[in-house]
């Protein structure tokens, strides 16, 4: 996804986001009164052409200044340009340490349950992530 991709589904709290389990993620955040950002940048380098997106940016999540961000991965490996960018989010998110709680669309059936699980029981630091 690039910056053509235009979000058009409108959240609880006036985000628009790029899908509907975006939507449900970020709705799931407001209603659990989680404050968050979508798409904050994380500069990697001086080139903010290489700047990363996370999908949802959770201030202080962790307490003490520590944040966390979501990344919701909604396409499947057979999408090689999206595999392509998640591979090196993935690898610049390890490299700097961030604290990624993934979800996927699996975990969409459900999401209420999904991210109540997830945000209760991940790892800081680290890049918490299930195979689909």
């Amino acid at each position: 996804m690039d910056e053509s991709y235009e979000g058009m589904f409108k959240c609880k709290d006036g985000h628009i986001v790029k899908s509907k389990s975006e939507r449900d993620i970020d709705n799931y955040l407001f209603d659990n009164g989680i404050p968050h950002a979508y798409e904050k940048s994380i500069s990697i380098d001086e080139n903010s052409k290489n700047d990363i997106h996370p999908d949802f940016y959770l201030p202080n999540f962790a307490g003490e200044g520590k944040h966390v961000y979501i990344e919701h991965w909604g396409f499947n490996s057979n999408n090689i340009e999206y595999t392509k960018s998640k591979n090196y989010k993935l690898k610049e998110y390890k490299k700097l340490g961030i604290t990624i709680i993934s979800t996927n669309e699996k975990d969409m059936a459900d999401p209420d349950a999904a991210l109540d699980r997830k945000l209760k029981h991940y790892k800081y630091g680290e890049i918490n992530f299930e195979e689909e």
